[in-house]
């Protein structure tokens, strides 16, 4: 068997873009060969360049390589590959519509011990070395950390002698084909999971946050349900409450005052107005909590009352709640 025998053998039974180091563990590992096969201390070396020569002066050439980063080697029959210079065969090939979708993930492995960086440390980087993605440690059956790494290997290996030696035991691997989402995935998962190994909670680039926006279509849509049900009725009994709401208010101020927030070492400021809203980072809030909330992301409750400060007329900064006791 010649290398690139072994090499069309391999891709035809597994259906996906490897590099040649792959290929040739692939082979290894089910059997294709005998070491004694084939010479020389780096043999996938030799598979490698022996394709790069056949896609280069052979028209006829079987083999080709992906159109993205980290280039791998596949069939031209699947499709998706990067054409040759000078190839003018642009109808020949019809790409294969499975392998053109939008993959991500390409490879994982999930629930594996850490005692193979200890007992079977080659094992492990065979397949994770110079590789990228998503990586999630547990302590026995439980998500203890979620992280990402442009290098899955040093990563790991990083994480047996920090600050989370010993507190994880098993860990799943999720090998991405580039680096262009990871930051969301790792903070959509920090926000769905809550790890409790993970000091930061997940943020995103640029995402819109919706709850505002909702609760107001909310009690907007509640108020057009009970004027339809009650009519004017409703409508004086919102300009009472109204009425009764000022007068109520008027003991503390009639203006908007400013407020801040202190959260893990940022200063948030904001306004605090009489009918008891509180406006901050441009978004109005119907209260001094639901407003501390949004600075605080992953906290389950807050008493935004105290956590909420204004300047009294000495020029102290006090508790909010001291407002509602005047």
């Amino acid at each position: 068997m010649t290398l690139l025998e072994l090499a069309y053998k391999v891709l035809k039974k597994t259906k996906r873009p490897m590099n040649n180091r792959e290929i040739w563990e692939y082979g290894k590992r089910h059997g294709f060969f005998k070491e004694s096969d084939f010479q020389g201390q780096t043999p996938w070396s030799s598979l490698g360049a022996q394709i790069y020569v056949n896609m280069k002066n052979n028209k006829d050439c079987v083999f080709a390589i992906t159109e993205t980063r980290p280039r791998r080697f596949l069939l031209k029959s699947w499709g998706n590959y990067k054409k040759r210079p000078g190839d003018s065969h642009k109808n020949d090939i019809k790409r294969n519509k499975h392998i053109s979708q939008q993959q991500l993930v390409m490879e994982y492995a999930e629930n594996l011990s850490s005692e193979l960086f200890y007992t079977n440390k080659e094992v492990i980087l065979n397949f994770i070395k110079g590789k990228q993605g998503i990586y999630a440690l547990y302590h026995g059956n439980r998500l203890f950390y979620v992280g990402l790494a442009s290098y899955m290997h040093i990563r790991l290996k990083q994480h047996l002698n920090d600050r989370l030696a010993d507190k994880w035991d098993r860990f799943s691997i999720y090998l991405t084909k580039n680096t262009e989402y990871l930051k969301e995935m790792e903070s959509l998962v920090l926000r769905i999971a809550h790890p409790v190994g993970n000091k930061a909670g997940g943020k995103f680039v640029a995402a819109k946050h919706l709850m505002s926006e909702i609760k107001q279509y909310y009690f907007e849509q509640k108020t057009k349900e009970a004027h339809k049900l009650f009519g004017d009725a409703y409508s004086e009994k919102k300009k009472t409450d109204k009425k009764v709401k000022q007068e109520g208010t008027s003991k503390l101020t009639m203006t908007k005052i400013p407020i801040k927030m202190t959260y893990k070492g940022n200063v948030h400021q904001g306004y605090y107005f009489p009918s008891g809203q509180v406006k901050t980072h441009n978004t109005m809030y119907n209260s001094p909590t639901a407003a501390a909330l949004s600075n605080m992301p992953g906290r389950p409750a807050v008493n935004g009352w105290i956590k909420w400060k204004y300047k009294d007329q000495s020029g102290k900064w006090i508790l909010l709640d001291n407002l509602r006791k005047k």
